[in-house]
């Protein structure tokens, strides 16, 4: 057992490394939702990530599985692979519902989701909370995007 503990502190290091970055994953994000092959990048980079991990790399990888359905061509397969997105995204968010970045993410899909998924209960809720925490934003990346996104209308709800 001692050996085992004693593996499992030595092996961290190298067993992390596989983890993606947030600022990477942000990059990558903002062209999936413009281009199927970057949704494959983000994909790529977000498969290692499981549900116990940082939630920020949870709710990429939630954000990845929906914007991917988006490019898909069978409809349940899509709806499937939404909902399982929607699944790890809002876990991660329950894991630190204080995360801005995470907020933001949430926000950006449900604006631009479809109407007849219904995946748009808190919309409101995020965008008081976005703006209420616009101030207290050091990342000036971050800060941009959330401004850009709450300013753009609500996507067409067809």
């Amino acid at each position: 057992m001692k050996i085992l503990m004693l593996l499992t502190i030595l092996l961290k290091p190298f067993m992390q490394q596989n983890r993606p970055d947030p600022i990477e994953l942000r990059h990558v994000y903002l062209q999936a939702v413009l281009h199927e092959s970057s949704s494959k990048d983000l994909a790529k980079l977000s498969e290692q990530v499981n549900a116990g991990d940082d939630p920020v790399l949870v709710c990429y990888k939630g954000v990845s599985m929906m914007i991917a359905a988006k490019y898909g061509s069978n409809p349940f397969a899509k709806l499937k692979k939404f909902n399982a997105g929607k699944a790890l995204m809002d876990g991660a968010i329950a894991r630190d519902n204080d995360n801005v970045e995470m907020r933001y993410l949430r926000y950006a899909i449900q604006k631009s989701a479809p109407e007849f998924l219904g995946y748009h209960k808190n919309l409101s809720a995020d965008e008081y909370f976005l703006n209420s925490r616009l101030s207290t934003i050091k990342d000036n990346e971050l800060k941009g995007l959330i401004l850009q996104v709450l300013s753009k209308p609500i996507a067409n709800k067809k």
